[in-house]
Parts: structure tokens; C-alpha cells; sequence
């Protein structure tokens, strides 16, 4: 009888994690916040294994660990990814490809010249979701992209090139 009301209590307990049908979700970046970027994503799963997800971020003051007083640097993004589930029901495990746009737009406070550079990113993530109370989750994961790019303001150049660690960090809602 200990065994019966045992197992019953652990199955009631787990019921709520393995979560409702849900084919939609949708995220923000809580990692990204730490650098000044703001984003959100919307996913949609097609078939428990495969999503297709998109979003966009903005970030007022390029990045937050690189300042220059004399330029005003504002970045938007997009994104588009394309994400498995090898272990179905559209949570756990993932592998993730994605294509970001990254749109900077630079001026310098001194002299008003202005820059516009745009970079495609692509990146391959490795990641994992978990699914609490049904709805809300947790999205972490890691993998890396490449970029390249020279920004050009003045006689400022700022380089971005070659393979960078890709990280991601949210908190989002199935429904």
C-alpha cells in the first residue's frame, strides 16, 4: 500500500511537468539583458520534433561592455531558427540552426558622420527547455556562430570576425 501511494503521489507530482499540448510559445532573452539588448521570439511547433521560431531585439547603446562616449550606436536585430527535439513533445533536448541580421547604425557626437553596417550571423545552438506548471520555460543553451563585419565611423574602425560563442538564457510562455 506505502508502494501504490508512493508512486501515485510521484506520478502526480511529475504529471504537471511533462506539460499540456501547447504549439506555441513565446520568449525573451533574459542572458542578452545583461549586454543592453532587448528581444523577444515567437516559436511554433509543427510536429512535436521540428519549430520554426522568429523574433527581433533592439539594443539603444550598441553594446553594454563596449562604450565610446563620442559614438551614438543603436543595434536592431532579427532572427529566424529552425530547431529539432529528439525527444519529441516539443521540450528537452534541442538542436538549433539560425540566421541573425544585425543592423548597426553609428554616429559620431563630434563631427555627425554616421555609419550603417549589417552583419548575417549564422550559428548552430545546443540547448535544452524545460516546461514548469504546463506553461512557462526555461530555455538554455550554447553553440557558436560566425561573424564578420567592419564598422567604419570616423577614424574609428571596430572589427567583428570569425567564430563566436552563442548563448542563450530565456524565460518564455506555452500556450
Amino acid at each position: 500500500m506505502r508502494k501504490t501511494l508512493l508512486v501515485t503521489a510521484v506520478a502526480a507530482l511529475a504529471a504537471p511537468a511533462l506539460g499540456a499540448d501547447f504549439n506555441n510559445e513565446v520568449d525573451v532573452g533574459i542572458l542578452s539583458l545583461f549586454w543592453g539588448n532587448f528581444n523577444a521570439r515567437y516559436e511554433r511547433n509543427l510536429n512535436d520534433y521540428i519549430s520554426l521560431a522568429g523574433g527581433g531585439g533592439f539594443s539603444p547603446n550598441g553594446y553594454l561592455f563596449v562604450s565610446d562616449e563620442d559614438v551614438d550606436w543603436k543595434v536592431y536585430n532579427v532572427n529566424g531558427i529552425f530547431r529539432f527535439y529528439p525527444l519529441g513533445n516539443f521540450r528537452g533536448l534541442y538542436a538549433q540552426a539560425e540566421v541573425s541580421g544585425d543592423f548597426h547604425n553609428l554616429k559620431d557626437k563630434s563631427t555627425g558622420d554616421t555609419a550603417k553596417v549589417t552583419m548575417v550571423t549564422p550559428a548552430v545552438v545546443v540547448g535544452w527547455r524545460w516546461v514548469i506548471a504546463q506553461r512557462a520555460t526555461i530555455t538554455l543553451g550554447a553553440g557558436s556562430g560566425y561573424a564578420s563585419a567592419d564598422l567604419e565611423v570616423g577614424d574609428e574602425v571596430i572589427k567583428f570576425e570569425g567564430v563566436r560563442p552563442r548563448f542563450d538564457f530565456n524565460l518564455g510562455f506555452m500556450f
